[in-house]
């Protein structure tokens, strides 16, 4: 961790805490999601999917 105030640690802290939630969630429905944000006038959009089967391999 890179914090510099207790505030930050704080949001470090409960965006770990989101983030596990969330994969927790994911793995139980299986259904992908998508999350978009707006900061500095850039749109940034991030999709999460648990994946639970693996490719075969080529051998």
């Amino acid at each position: 961790m890179n914090t510099r105030t207790a505030e930050s640690l704080v949001v470090e802290v409960d965006s770990a805490i989101v983030l596990a939630n969330l994969m927790l969630l994911l793995g139980i429905f299986s259904i992908p999601i998508s999350v978009i944000t707006h900061r500095a006038g850039k749109t940034y959009q991030i999709n999460y999917k648990v994946i639970t089967e693996r490719p075969k391999s080529a051998a």
